[in-house]
């Protein structure tokens, strides 16, 4: 798997970084300046398509070609509004640990916008017209390269989980208890995507007694429900376990393993830490949440896709362990198309009782 760090693809939105963050004209070339809000991105990722369907086409490195041209073609833009949008058919994920930002393209009106990603809204910062087609310098992204090996990690904490929903309308309804949060006295969204770990943002340990955890970029292929709206084309996911130190994983919730696709159903994370109380009387932290960031909705609900095909996350796990409280429904062990049909009519279902 290649990472794609895009210290140089700072560079492609200098100009509206200048004027939005209030640097002096006279400093509108001083690319130093005008890059420190990109210094901390890693990756810069292209994608075919927009909204619920998308395709991944790889990533641009910022010694490329392509961007030292899209630097050339961005520095002659010229300011536009939002509404010269119209249909937006690429996107561009600028991403690192503590920043969203995504770039959609019109190459009907040549027209670029620029968002930086929230926790649960898209924020517009700059939109530009220019004067050359970027298509040819998307398509010359590099695709992913799928890892020869799985990974395995050296450590397997053993374990049960429980508590899942009943049926799969029960998980897909507007109130789920499922997705109760009590912090915010509302029900979180619930995400339902097919997508693709591209790379790891974030592994640590927050005390010396406490787990790993790591937080994967997911590159997203299909959206089959999204209540947030956004449709983003990553999504940055914070999961039990990680790499350090040979690796662990809990068995009840295992690594993703790069370049595979997976089905997950997942909620976004109120940004802070995780804590737990010891017999020490204080607090130790186990996991730090940050603003656009994501945790599955129930272990059990990431499954593998499969030459057409749904699989459990973890492969040693009997079929039961997938199985919803009702004793029938399972996501497992089925036809991709099969299993996305049913969710469908699960949320069908779902929404036709909520209005009564």
């Amino acid at each position: 798997m290649k990472a794609f760090t895009v210290c140089g693809a700072i560079f492609l939105l200098s100009g509206w970084l200048v004027i939005n963050l209030g640097v002096p004209p006279n400093l509108a070339t001083d690319l130093k300046q005008a890059s420190n809000v990109f210094k901390q991105a890693q990756h810069i990722l292209v994608f075919k398509g927009t909204g619920t369907k998308r395709e991944f086409l790889g990533g641009l490195p910022p010694s490329s070609a392509a961007v030292h041209e899209l630097c050339k073609i961005l520095g002659e833009d010229e300011p536009t509004n939002a509404e010269a949008l119209v249909k937006p058919a690429y996107e561009v994920a600028l991403v690192s640990d503590t920043m969203n930002k995504v770039v959609k393209y019109d190459p009907t009106a040549n027209v670029v916008v620029l968002y930086s990603i929230g926790n649960r809204e898209l924020k517009f910062e700059r939109a530009l017209e220019v004067k050359k087609e970027l298509t040819p310098l998307f398509k010359a992204a590099e695709p992913l390269s799928k890892p020869k090996e799985k990974v395995k990690p050296k450590h397997v904490i053993r374990g049960m989980v429980g508590g899942g929903p009943f049926d799969l309308t029960d998980l897909v309804r507007p109130d789920s208890m499922l997705r109760w949060n009590a912090q915010l006295l509302s029900y979180d969204p619930l995400l339902i995507v097919i997508g693709t770990p591209i790379a790891v943002l974030r592994n640590e340990y927050l005390s010396p007694d406490g787990e790993q955890y790591c937080v994967y970029l997911i590159g997203i292929e299909h959206y089959i429900k999204d209540d947030t709206g956004l449709y983003l084309p990553i999504l940055k996911y914070n999961h039990n376990g990680g790499y350090l130190n040979g690796g662990v994983e809990l068995e009840v919730d295992p690594l993703l393993q790069f370049g595979e696709r997976y089905l997950l159903f997942l909620k976004p994370v109120i940004p802070g830490f995780v804590t737990y109380g010891a017999s020490d009387g204080k607090q130790h932290r186990t996991r730090r949440y940050h603003e656009g960031e994501y945790v599955h909705v129930h272990p059990f609900l990431q499954t593998q896709l499969t030459n057409g095909e749904t699989f459990p996350i973890d492969p040693t796990a009997p079929p039961k362990r997938y199985e919803f409280q009702d004793g029938k429904t399972t996501l497992v062990f089925k036809q991709e198309k099969q299993v996305i049909d049913e969710i469908l009519a699960a949320i069908k279902q779902a929404d036709k009782e909520a209005k009564k």
